[in-house]
């Protein structure tokens, strides 16, 4: 059976695979949102899929329903998930509506194409996603269950503002949280935000905070300055923010409109408008961005560069061990890199610098002459407070124990290395114990299960010579591929799917290139779009 046959194929016509998508897949369809005229003079378009439309949908899958029905049940001393944090604990909404939806947004920029190449930023796409903390945490480390919202062209957002790029999902939001909706088995519930999750330049972008590092209030967590912070990192526990200041901030800037940013503030968040969220208490901090691709791997680096000079050994030879030591597991897959000689850091990708630290002793530990030596014992306290702050679970005299550890940390960081400056991560990870205790293990919301939502697709749109990118998306995705054909100039072509075969092949006519073969036993059905850019 031929799928695009023009009498009788089941993908035969657009018309027809969208009806064929919508009646099989459960297809959310999204909606194109104007934004205006841009600065090239063309209409820009963002793409918004209705979150209560996903949600609907959602819920008529069985095993989504057995999860919102059978929530895993909070312990008094343990925290091991967000739904065990201060943040659900003390939210009012949450206390007179135990069974609501708790959703888990996540905004972030991402290149499609090369980001070194002349294209960088020319594609960048803005993309919000959402998952639910109602999910099992280990399901919702899947992909499968980040649903995308939003997605639109980073330049023109930020050109357009907040409001109208974000303005259907905000009011869907408000409508959830006051009316809620209607699920499987007629089932009223409502639902509201209660975190976003994100970098710290997205978190920050989001929150209406500065976007600049080198600001004089640089954290988005406390008032702090950066003097203060350079003084002292734990300077700021004290000066919390919250409503009430940023409040005064935004009048502030109200009254005083030729101040760009008063107080690390530049503007007011369009998600504060939401009754039961705001923004100085729903931006978590990301572990993967701050610690293990950030402090870590410069502070190692500081470490290797000390035992290189002190004659310990030599980077060839933490090079070689490193690519002999018999990884096993999720670790093979996440080897470590080569410590590269020059530079401030050891250049790995974040996993692979957790697992460098946890193996960094069997690996290189019998070369150190002296385990008394105090750049060793910085070391070890940094595979101790890693493994705290990385934990899945967390008692609170752990967490108390992780505060000793980040001050031992930071201080000792002082002493040995203060010839470079502290980070400004370096005291964003002071604020890891409260927020801990706000949002739960911080490893449940790191930004790399979701990034790996749009790094998935990423990772498939080759950009061969003949400028054509093929895309491939799960039946559950399909509106992704929809999103991007409508942000870019498209032409689907014909394609040949022989679904009664073994193996699925499936080819562009045009070409007669096969693009994939795969076992549609695994894959059941895999939809290839060629779009021409």
């Amino acid at each position: 059976m031929i799928a695009h046959n023009p009498n009788n194929g089941i993908l035969r016509s657009d018309y027809v695979r969208q009806k064929y998508y919508r009646e099989k897949f459960n297809v959310v369809a999204p909606v194109q949102v104007y934004l205006g005229i841009n600065k090239y003079g063309d209409k820009a378009f963002c793409h918004y899929i209705p979150i209560k439309e996903t949600l609907r949908s959602l819920f008529q899958n069985e095993c989504v329903v057995q999860q919102y029905q059978n929530p895993i049940k909070c312990e008094d001393s343990v925290l091991k998930d967000i739904v065990d944090g201060s943040v659900c604990h003390t939210n009012n909404f949450i206390k007179d509506n135990s069974n609501c939806l708790k959703i888990i947004l996540f905004q972030d920029a991402f290149e499609i194409v090369n980001p070194l190449g002349s294209a960088k930023k020319k594609h960048k796409l803005l993309g919000v996603y959402f998952t639910l903390a109602n999910f099992y945490p280990h399901n919702r480390s899947s992909v499968a269950q980040t649903q995308l919202v939003l997605l639109g062209k980073e330049a023109d957002c930020r050109h357009f503002g907040d409001d109208k790029v974000f303005g259907r999902l905000i009011s869907d939001l408000k409508d959830l949280e006051a009316n809620g909706i209607q699920v499987a088995n007629d089932i009223g519930v409502k639902g509201l935000v209660v975190c976003i999750a994100g970098d710290n330049l997205g978190s920050h972008y989001i929150g209406g905070f500065v976007e600049s590092f080198c600001a004089e209030y640089m954290c988005r967590y406390c008032l702090a300055t950066r003097c203060e912070v350079s003084a002292k990192p734990f300077t700021g526990q004290s000066l919390e923010r919250n409503r009430e200041n940023y409040s005064a901030a935004v009048e502030f800037l109200d009254s005083n409109p030729t101040e760009n940013s008063h107080e690390g503030i530049k503007r007011d968040s369009v998600f504060n408008e939401l009754t039961y969220f705001h923004v100085t208490s729903g931006l978590p901090p990301c572990v993967a961005h701050d610690l293990l691709e950030g402090l870590l791997s410069y502070d190692l680096a500081l470490c290797v560069r000390y035992f290189v000079r002190m004659l310990f050994f030599s980077h060839d030879i933490l090079n070689g061990r490193i690519k002999l030591f018999p990884f096993c597991g999720s670790d093979a897959a996440n080897k470590p890199a080569e410590v590269p000689p020059n530079g401030d850091r050891i250049g790995g990708q974040a996993v692979q610098n957790w697992t460098l630290l946890r193996y960094f002793g069997l690996i290189i530990g019998d070369k150190i002459p002296n385990s008394d030596d105090a750049v060793w014992q910085f070391v070890l306290l940094m595979q101790q407070m890693t493994a705290l702050i990385c934990a899945p679970s967390l008692s609170y005299a752990q967490v108390a124990y992780m505060r000793v550890l980040i001050e031992e940390y930071l201080e000792s960081r002082t002493t040995l290395f203060g010839e470079v400056p502290l980070r400004p991560k370096h005291h964003f990870l002071s604020h890891y114990p409260s927020l801990t205790l706000k949002f739960g293990p911080l490893i449940r919301l790191w930004t790399m299960r979701f990034e790996s939502k749009h790094s998935y697709f990423k990772h498939v749109c080759v950009l061969p010579k003949t400028t054509k990118m093929s895309l491939v998306c799960w039946p559950n995705d399909i509106s992704f591929i929809k999103h991007i054909s409508l942000l870019v100039t498209s032409s689907v072509r014909k394609l040949s799917f022989d679904l009664q075969h073994p193996f699925m092949q499936i080819c562009i006519v045009r070409k007669c290139r096969i693009l994939s073969r795969t076992s549609v036993s695994h894959l059941k059905i895999l939809l290839y779009v060629t779009v021409f850019v």
